[in-house]
């Protein structure tokens, strides 16, 4: 193999405009347009302190969507509901969290009726339920089904795939079909989703690594959403704890584009304000001083822009499979976190060949008029610092229109082929134009 490979674009850049709205540009060139009503969800786990203010703050840094918690207030009472009332008037969507108390004994006992609350759009019953647990989720499904039907989302979120123990003998997949089959399957209208966390980046003894599991439970997750037509939504690492590191803007990014190439459409943080736990390092705003923010802010706030750049034409397009390609300075040739994938792409139907200098990613997509779509990323460690040069030959592409951090860029094509770079973290989305 060859272990080096130029950064020399192939293609030349015809325009180079922030993105959104499609159609002709300057030169002439004519790309595909969607609906740019289309919103990914990116939400905050963890509200912030409850002043107006503080959800303005939320909203400015490109958040749709709020957990509100107990942290500052007790279901059902005045201070919580201002939490509610705040989310209404920034434009913050909000995700009321039971805290998984609505099955078990407690003091607390919630009778509001949340669907009179016009920014309340889903109810958070269980984090990480064991095997053990899911026939209680299972009846807070039935149970949420009669009091809200389709007015609000039935929300809970499953443990990572490496949490073996909390699975009743059973394999990960078994566990989410399971989910899939006896929670999900209750709910008769109204979206379905399946949500997951996993925390891929790991730094200890002074050294960075990924989850070798990672890929293989973002996966199962992407493939029993697309069974059961349920949306799929993963966590984001934003706030250094136990062995995880604090955030970078390239390990925020890495995140999302490594979900997104499997085609994963919603996403949270973790944590937006702070945790009550100890020895939690800083997360995005404080859960104690109105309005203070910390550097992670700034930075998810830069990734977020550069989705909602993006957003109208993700979603417009449905994944079809990932193919994972090993970078040519990969020495070992090999990838454990490739290993684990259960149904990878063998190729991708409208290329001919691929190149990449580190380990990759390649999602295959359609829209709906069949138009092909291809979400590459460097999926080399972001705290590694290496960047990414990748090399595709199409079947057949005169031009090819690229989305990343927010710029569309127009490439003419030679012989099909285009080259270009990747950074630490960084993903593009490409379409082939004939």
């Amino acid at each position: 193999m060859v272990k080096k490979m130029a950064a020399v674009l192939t293609g030349i850049i015809v325009a180079a405009v922030a993105f959104g709205c499609g159609g002709a540009k300057p030169n002439g060139v004519t790309v595909p347009e969607y609906d740019n009503q289309l919103e990914m969800m990116i939400g905050g786990w963890n509200s912030p302190v409850v002043t107006l203010a503080d959800y303005q703050l939320a909203k400015d840094m490109g958040l749709t969507h709020m957990f509100v918690d107990e942290a500052l207030g007790l279901r059902g009472t005045p201070n919580f509901v201002r939490n509610l009332e705040y989310c209404e008037a920034v434009g913050l969507k909000a995700i009321v969290s039971m805290g998984n108390a609505m099955s078990q004994e407690s003091t607390t006992v919630d009778n509001t009726d949340y669907s009179q609350y016009p920014a309340v759009t889903a109810i958070n019953y269980w984090d990480e339920p064991s095997d053990a647990i899911l026939p209680q989720v299972a009846e807070l499904a039935e149970q949420h089904m009669t009091r809200y039907g389709d007015k609000l989302m039935f929300y809970a979120n499953l443990l990572p795939n490496d949490a073996t123990s909390y699975f009743g003998g059973l394999t990960f997949e078994e566990h989410v079909n399971k989910y899939c089959s006896d929670v999900l399957g209750k709910l008769t209208s109204g979206t379905k989703m399946l949500s997951c966390d996993i925390y891929p980046l790991v730094y200890k003894s002074g050294v960075h690594s990924l989850k070798s599991t990672w890929l293989a439970g973002v996966e199962r997750i992407a493939i029993a959403a697309n069974a059961n037509g349920a949306e799929s939504h993963f966590f984001i690492q934003a706030t250094e704890h136990y062995s995880y590191p604090a955030a970078t803007e390239q390990s925020l990014r890495y995140q999302f584009f490594v979900n997104m190439a499997f085609g994963i459409r919603s996403f949270t943080y973790f944590t937006y304000a702070g945790s009550v736990a100890s020895g939690w390092g800083k997360p995005l705003v404080s859960k104690d001083q109105s309005c203070k923010t910390y550097p992670a802010y700034e930075y998810a706030k830069t990734v977020n822009a550069e989705l909602k750049a993006l957003q109208s034409i993700y979603l417009s397009y449905k994944w079809l499979g990932t193919l994972p390609v090993i970078g040519t300075d990969n020495e070992e040739e090999t990838n454990t976190n490739f290993a684990g994938l259960s149904d990878p792409l063998e190729r991708i139907s409208f290329i001919k060949r691929q190149l990449a200098s580190q380990d990759t990613l390649m999602g295959e997509f359609v829209d709906a008029d069949g138009r092909n779509g291809l979400l590459v990323t460097n999926f080399s460690n972001p705290f590694d610092d290496q960047s990414d040069v990748v090399k595709i030959e199409f079947n057949n592409a005169k031009k090819v229109a690229m989305y990343t951090k927010g710029i569309e860029k127009i490439y003419n094509l030679k012989d099909n082929v285009i080259e270009f770079k990747l950074e630490p973290g960084q993903g593009a989305f490409l379409i082939p134009l004939a």
